[in-house]
């Protein structure tokens, strides 16, 4: 079937979700391709059954909102941050200690600075902190028919766009213009993906939120070498976005949860959200008892919408023919449907973020110094959660790359912790909070304090998986060529019988990853370029491979790559070799230790027992 066949096909079926709005964008695509014509896109209009306004938060003199699913008020006040909260451009930073390892407390206080006897960072190093993204309020389709209007309308608009894009290419081709001027011509499947659809598609995706917009934060993790720039820039508004509920929809989910008398079980509640994410948005409360909570609301209609939203995503993909089939699209929205999944469920979290806790707990109890310094989680309240609103204690700090601008001294050790503990997670817990967001992780400079937050992606590894990784990492420390591609054969990366250009490729790029564990010394993670060096054999080994990734290493890599880039962030130049060699001298490959440490890991079963001084399983 030819490209414009099966586009047209396509055409038909996004007609039928979209119903007789969408008729007149799909008659102008039509005769587009048939007239060769490029036409300039005319932006579709929003549903008016949603009747949502979007507006700039801060701007707005008040906040209307209505939905299809969520009935407004006559009237709603404005959301006016309470007296002495930050202003939102602000790192969003108030908080109080909360279930912190080393037991300390201190009183709530925001925006720590670096410590007095700290010199300022180097000037090359003393970046300004980023600024958070403006919040702006626009309602949640929660209703499977309104959420399936907006992916037909996404669809007729980048259908739209892709045959004018391609009628425009045929005529500059004809008449000499840029396609011709600039040899081969550019792939039809880049048309489909242009600049005039790229707005549009981080418009519509911000919109729905859920699985949308999770599926674009997977993608935008891919290799620069694996999309198209367009498609690049597309998820990178997506994963930078953040709008957020209306008033009255944000009331009526947290009163569907938690009952309509939750406000008389908290002294306050702030109405703008500290931070917005794929799956829901996060507010300050203020407890009964004067401690500072974060209560987090999940969207409306995200969990029972998963399945149509991502089917919806793969045939519009599908369809356009936007992403190359070596990406494996498939694969990966398997695995997201299947993180999402998890993620919609709080009650899972809040057994998630307990259970961390106490593997952090029991390994600072056991060896202080095997970690490398002090972390924190937040502790659970239990009365104010469900399975769509969790409430946890609020934590103290700063986002951690605000470290960049502290001494060298200070960065490096920073950067060696986490990085020592992602060791930890994976080869002794085998539980690993998978969630590299810098944001997840907060630094409080006056107690050399490492918070944590937001356990929803954390998971738990195989044994199997886990020790054919950790022979795979051995084996690329010490530049083994034949290991790496044995280990690899086990863990599902390869199958045995790749090429030789694509073995070559492989094993190039996992020596790349695996150098600053077998290097001799300090390892300087800026200087060494390693994004840029991996990238020189993506165009190959997208080219040539022959089966997707396993399902644990999106996640696993997700976490590893945000590890790094932390150390690059920082300006890190510490030693690795020396905390894996002590991991890996000490992990034990025998089948026992899956069964002792089934519940977090063998390692973590023998740092809890140690620490109580008694043979028994850690509580996790």
């Amino acid at each position: 079937m030819s490209r414009l066949s099966r586009v047209l096909r396509g055409v038909s079926l996004v007609a039928a979700q979209m119903g007789k709005e969408a008729v007149p964008e799909l008659r102008r695509a039509v005769l587009v391709a048939q007239q060769g014509l490029a036409v300039p896109l005319r932006a579709a209009a929003p549903p008016q059954p949603e009747r949502a306004r979007s507006h700039e938060t801060r701007a707005a003199p008040a906040a209307r909102a209505a939905s299809a699913d969520v009935a407004a008020p006559p009237s709603v006040p404005e959301r006016r941050p309470p007296a002495g909260a930050p202003p939102l451009a602000e790192p969003l930073v108030i908080a109080t200690p909360a279930a912190a390892v080393d037991g300390g407390g201190s009183a709530p206080r925001a925006n720590a600075a670096p410590a007095p006897d700290e010199p300022p960072a180097p000037a090359d190093w003393a970046a300004e902190p980023p600024s958070a993204p403006e919040l702006r309020e626009e309602a949640v389709p929660a209703s499977s028919l309104g959420r399936a209007f907006h992916f037909g309308m996404l669809g007729a608009s980048v259908l739209t766009s892709g045959f004018g894009e391609l009628a425009r290419r045929r005529m500059a081709s004809v008449l000499g213009g840029e396609s011709a001027a600039g040899g081969a011509p550019e792939s039809a499947r880049t048309a489909f993906v242009n600049e005039r659809s790229a707005e549009q598609m981080a418009r519509t995706l911000t919109k729905l939120r859920g699985a949308a917009l999770k599926l674009g934060q997977l993608l935008s993790l891919q290799d620069e070498g694996a999309m198209p720039k367009h498609l690049q820039a597309i998820f990178a508004k997506v994963r930078a976005s953040a709008n957020i509920m209306p008033a009255a929809q944000l009331h009526t989910t947290i009163s569907s949860e938690l009952g309509t008398d939750w406000r008389e079980r908290v002294r306050s509640f702030q109405e703008t959200p500290l931070a917005a994410a794929s799956i829901g948005q996060v507010h300050r409360v203020v407890l009964r008892d004067g401690r500072l909570a974060a209560l987090k609301v999940q969207y409306p209609g995200v969990a029972a919408s998963v399945d149509s939203d991502l089917a919806n995503l793969r045939r519009l993909a599908h369809y356009t023919g936007a992403l190359p089939k070596t990406l494996f699209v498939d694969n990966i929205i398997k695995v997201a449907r299947d993180e999402l999944l998890a993620e919609c469920d709080y009650v899972a979290e809040a057994a998630s973020t307990e259970r961390y806790g106490e593997l952090l707990r029991c390994a600072m109890a056991a060896d202080p110094a095997r970690l490398g310094g002090k972390f924190a989680t937040p502790a659970v309240v239990r009365e104010l959660s469900s399975a769509r609103v969790l409430t946890t204690e609020l934590m103290l700090g700063e986002p951690i790359e605000a470290v960049a601008r502290m001494s060298v001294g200070r960065r490096n050790a920073v950067a060696s912790r986490v990085l020592n503990l992602t060791m930890r997670e994976l080869f002794e817990w085998r539980f690993v909070q998978t969630d590299p967001n810098w944001g997840n992780f907060l630094y409080d400079a006056k107690r050399d304090l490492v918070s944590m937050l937001d356990f929803g992606a954390a998971r738990a590894y195989p044994k199997p998986f886990v020790d054919n990784y950790m022979r795979m990492v051995d084996a690329c420390t010490r530049r083994d060529r034949a290991a790496c591609i044995d280990a690899s054969i086990a863990l599902g990366f390869l199958t045995g019988e790749e090429s030789v250009e694509m073995l070559d490729a492989h094993v190039a790029a996992g020596f790349v990853l695996g150098e600053p564990f077998g290097a001799a010394g300090p390892y300087d993670f800026a200087a060494a370029q390693i994004s840029a060096r991996v990238r020189e054999h993506v165009p190959t080994m997208m080219k040539l491979r022959l089966c997707p990734p396993p399902d644990e290493v999106y996640s696993l890599h997700r976490k590893l790559s945000g590890a790094y880039m932390l150390c690059i962030r920082l300006g890190a130049t510490i030693d690795c070799r020396e905390v894996f060699e002590e991991i890996r001298d000490g992990y034990d490959f025998s089948p026992a230790a899956a069964v002792a440490g089934a519940d977090g890991g063998a390692g973590a079963a023998k740092l809890a027992a140690g620490a109580r001084g008694r043979d028994e399983p850690a509580l996790v």
